[in-house]
């Protein structure tokens, strides 16, 4: 059909930068049955119209946005005392690679450690049981341990569950690799009232050191820190930059956005995640939900064409699965924190019995064909790593992986 020579690209053009009609709508400035009747060609588009839509289709592509949701802080109940197992059963982790402690936070009284993942005790008759904690930190080991595992934060969640777990707080973030929109803009447009809260406050902190003329970047925080759910924004990059003692500019990721739950939230946010297709889409939801920014003021409610697109581009973040190389990284570190202290015991036994115990051990194990091609590849003999072979790997269905490897 002749869409007038202009507008037979415009549905196409949309649907490739993820947005809908609705969002086009509110920063255009018109109704959503207007773009929709462009899009068809049932009504003819003014070149004002057109031209402002062109500006916001350029403005708002971009291909290689490289954006990252993960857990970053976790608190776990559990009404038992036994702390074996659930270390053994729900980390899933060596008792026995875990260091006692005889103090704790919160009110609890000793803790099992391992680096940042905690598992503290209360008293006896102290009906709060168990907590595990994991710091940002202790995350990103934990993600380690299910990578081994060849599982996920959502197995991982449905056994504390299962444990009749309660979470306590969840922290979810969002780091920004391109810097989409900066933080200062953000704050610029907060003090210009070009945004819109359902937080009753907002703090917005810009600190540096006069001496050494340092500057430690600038952090928002939307709502209270005292509430069961808030915001805090910040730039990333001058945080590694100074604990590393390298240039801000030398650092990959820029912006951080993280949702700070508690209690009912937390425990709420995990439910809905458990039900989600997209992590990174139920992340964007709760950010869009809370906070708006405008191109000029609320009244005006054209929203801010940089916000929009730090939110749409997530919605493609976990649909397209790219299949990683099988490392033998992973299982090194998984001997360093699992079994590490049981192999020297073992070790050091066969040097003074004169025995082969360990050796023997490796012997009589036997290798996957995943395995083996983690071998050939640790050793540089081979460089391809087929879907198949990544099927054969997590007992993912290939047809499934030839879908969404499809999607762009």
């Amino acid at each position: 059909m002749e869409k007038n020579g202009r507008t037979d690209d415009l549905k196409k053009r949309r649907l490739a930068i993820g947005l809908k009609q609705s969002e086009v709508a509110k920063v255009i400035g018109i109704s959503q049955r207007s773009i929709s009747n462009y899009e068809s060609g049932q009504r003819k588009i003014d070149d004002n119209v057109l031209k402002k839509i062109n500006d916001l289709y350029s403005r708002y592509a971009i291909s290689d946005t490289k954006l990252e949701v993960k857990f970053d802080y976790f608190r776990m109940r559990f009404p038992t005392h036994d702390f074996k197992k659930i270390i053994n059963e729900v980390l899933l982790m060596d008792f026995d690679s875990f260091l006692a402690e005889d103090k704790a936070l919160y009110g609890y009284v000793e803790t099992y450690y391992y680096g940042s993942i905690r598992v503290m005790n209360s008293m006896p008759n102290d009906e709060r049981g168990i907590l595990i904690q994991m710091s940002g930190e202790g995350c990103r080991h934990y993600d380690d341990v299910l990578e081994t595992l060849d599982q996920d934060w959502k197995t991982f969640i449905r056994r504390c569950l299962d444990y009749k777990g309660s979470a306590t707080r969840v922290d979810v973030a969002l780091d920004d690799y391109e810097e989409v929109m900066p933080i200062p803009l953000m704050a610029k447009k907060i003090r210009s009232g070009c945004y819109s809260s359902k937080f009753q406050t907002y703090e917005i902190l810009d600190s540096g050191n006069s001496i050494f003329n340092d500057q430690e970047g600038m952090t928002i925080y939307f709502g209270s820190k005292r509430s069961l759910i808030y915001f805090c924004f910040y730039q990333k990059n001058y945080e590694i930059a100074k604990r590393e003692k390298v240039l801000v500019e030398d650092v990959d990721v820029k912006n951080r956005y993280e949702i700070r739950m508690a209690d009912e939230k937390a425990r709420l946010f995990l439910s809905s995640y458990l039900n989600c297709v997209d992590f990174g889409s139920s992340v964007c939801g709760i950010l869009a939900e809370y906070v708006s920014f405008y191109e000029s003021n609320k009244e005006d409610a054209s929203m801010n064409v940089k916000w929009l697109k730090l939110l749409g581009k997530t919605e493609g973040l976990n649909l397209k699965l790219v299949p990683r190389k099988p490392t033998i990284d992973s299982k090194i570190g998984w001997l360093r924190s699992q079994v590490s202290r049981a192999l020297k015991i073992v070790s050091e036994v066969d040097d003074l019995n004169e025995t082969t115990v360990l050796d023997e051990i490796i012997s009589e194990a036997e290798l996957s064909k995943n395995d083996e091609k983690m071998i050939e590849i640790a050793t540089g003999t081979t460089e391809q790593f087929t879907l198949k072979q990544y099927s054969e790997a997590t007992g993912m269905d290939m047809s499934y992986l030839e879908s969404i490897m499809a999607v762009e």
